[in-house]
C-alpha cells in the first residue's frame, strides 16, 4: 500500500485550518474518522485483553460553536469511501438491526475498499458501524436502560451480542464494533446523563471534548487549488487506512513508556470522586486506542511505538484539562446546574464585559433575577468572575448603578 501523506491526522488539521471550529474539535473528528475505517479488523492484544480502536466521542460546547461544522467534512469523506454509517435519528430496533444486516453481507460480493477486503484478501465477517450525529441528544438513550446495555456491549466489541426485536425476534450480532461521534451542549449532556446511565457506566466510556468558543471567524473559507489537492490525498489515504487489517504489535519502546505510566496508581485517580471516575479508570484503554489510531494515521506498519504513546498522552492531557467543564451540571442541584449553565455562557464570552441585565435577558426563562445574583456572587467567591459597577448618571438623582460581569480566565 502507498500513502500520499506522512500523517493523516496532521494533514486533516492542515486542510481544515481555515475552518471555524476549534482545533480540538477538528482533531477529535479526525481521530474518530480513522477509527471508523479501522473497524474491528484492527486490534491490539495486551496479555489476555484485546483492545479495538473505537470511540464514543462527544464534542461538547455551547450552541453555535460549530460542532456540526467540525463533523460534516468527515461524514462526507466516510460516505464517499463507503464506510457503513448509522442513521442519526432512528428507532432502537432499526439501529440494532443494522449491525445484523452488516454482518450478514455476502463476502463473495465484496470489492476492494469496502472495509472487508484488505491486503488483497477478504477478512473475517464483522459488524462494524459508525454513527456520526450532529445532535447527540437525539441519539442518546436517556432513560432507555435496555439501549444503554446494548451500547455498553457494542462499545466493548463483544464477539456475540444477543438482541430481542419486537418484529424479528431474537437476533445475534457477531463481532460487533461501534464507533460514535456527535455534538452536544453541556445542558443537553446534563439532561441525558441521568444517575441510572452514569451508574451503568456509559459516561465512563465517552471522551468528552469540550471547547467554549468558535476557533476563528471566517465568513468565506474558500477551497484553494492546494486545498483541493490535499483533500484528494486525504480521501485516497483514508481508503488505504480502510484496507488495514490484523493485530497491532506493541514495540519495546511503547511497552517501556506504557508500563510505568499504567502501574502508577495516581494515573488512575485523576477524576476520583467525580462523575468522571469511570472514565479515569479506563485511561489505559484510551491510551491503547489512541495509539493505534495515531499509528494508522502515520502508516501501515501495524505497530504502536513510543511516539504513538507520547502523542496519545499529549492529546489526552489536552482534552482532560477541559473535560470537567463539560460535566459541571451533572448530578448537581437545580441551582448548581443553573450555575454551571451561566458559567459556560461566560466562558464563551472570552472575558468580555457583560452587563447583568444582558445575562438576565438571556436566562430569564429559567433563572429569576435573585437566583442569578446569588449565582454571580458564588462565582465571584470562587474567583470565576469579577463583578464591578458603573454609575448611570441621569439629569436628577437618585442615580442608578449597573453590575458588570467579567469572566476570569481559568489557568
Amino acid at each position: 500500500m502507498s500513502r500520499k501523506l506522512k500523517d493523516w491526522h496532521k494533514a486533516y488539521l492542515e486542510w481544515t485550518n481555515e475552518d471555524e471550529p476549534a482545533e480540538i474539535f477538528r482533531s477529535a473528528s479526525a481521530i474518530s474518522t480513522i477509527a471508523a475505517c479501522m473497524q474491528r479488523k484492527c486490534f491490539l492484544t495486551m496479555g489476555r485483553t484485546t483492545f479495538y480502536p473505537n470511540f464514543y466521542m462527544a464534542l461538547v460546547g455551547p450552541s453555535g460553536v460549530r460542532k456540526s461544522t467540525a463533523i460534516l467534512p468527515v461524514e462526507v469523506m466516510l460516505t464517499e469511501i463507503g464506510v457503513d454509517l448509522a442513521a442519526s435519528v432512528t428507532s432502537k430496533e432499526k439501529f440494532l438491526d443494522s449491525f445484523y444486516q452488516i454482518g450478514q453481507k455476502d463476502n463473495s460480493s465484496l470489492t476492494e475498499g469496502s472495509g472487508k477486503f484488505c491486503l488483497d484478501r477478504p477478512v473475517a465477517p464483522h459488524s462494524s458501524l459508525t454513527a456520526i450525529v450532529d445532535e447527540l441528544i437525539l441519539f442518546l438513550p436517556q432513560r432507555d436502560l435496555d439501549l444503554v446495555g446494548y451500547l455498553l456491549s457494542l462499545y466493548d466489541c463483544k464477539d456475540a451480542i444477543k438482541i430481542d426485536t419486537f418484529k424479528r425476534g431474537e437476533r445475534l450480532i457477531e463481532n460487533a464494533y461501534f464507533n460514535l461521534l456527535g455534538g452536544i451542549t453541556p445542558v443537553e449532556l446534563t439532561q441525558s446523563m441521568t444517575a441510572e446511565i452514569i451508574g451503568a457506566g456509559l459516561l465512563g466510556r465517552f471522551i468528552l471534548v469540550y471547547h467554549p468558543r468558535i476557533g476563528r471567524y471566517n465568513a468565506f473559507p474558500f477551497e484553494t487549488a492546494e486545498g483541493k489537492k490535499l483533500r484528494t490525498s486525504l480521501v485516497q489515504d483514508l481508503k488505504e487506512i480502510l484496507m488495514l487489517s490484523g493485530p497491532f504489535k506493541a514495540t519495546g519502546g511503547y511497552i517501556e513508556r506504557f508500563l510505568p505510566w499504567y502501574e502508577t496508581d495516581e494515573n488512575h485517580k485523576k477524576f476520583e470522586g467525580t462523575v468522571l471516575e469511570g472514565y479515569g479508570q479506563r485511561r489505559g484503554s484510551f491510551v491503547h486506542k489512541l495509539s493505534m489510531v495515531f499509528s494508522a494515521s502515520r502508516g501501515d506498519s501495524l505497530k504502536v511505538t513510543e511516539a504513538d504513546f507520547d502523542h496519545a498522552m499529549e492529546w489526552m492531557n489536552k482534552v482532560e484539562a477541559q473535560m470537567p467543564k463539560a460535566i459541571g451540571g451533572i448530578g448537581a442541584s437545580e441551582e448548581g446546574a443553573q450555575t454551571e449553565q451561566v458559567l459556560n455562557f461566560l466562558r464563551s464570552s472570552g472575558g468580555e464585559k457583560i452587563y447583568f441585565n444582558t445575562l438576565l435577558e438571556r436566562f430569564y426563562r429559567s433563572i429569576d433575577d435573585q437566583t442569578l445574583k446569588r449565582i454571580l456572587f458564588t462565582l465571584e467567591k470562587l474567583n470565576k468572575v469579577k463583578l464591578s459597577q458603573r454609575l448611570i448618571v441621569g439629569k436628577e438623582p437618585p442615580y442608578n448603578t449597573e453590575v458588570i460581569v467579567r469572566y476570569q480566565k481559568e489557568g
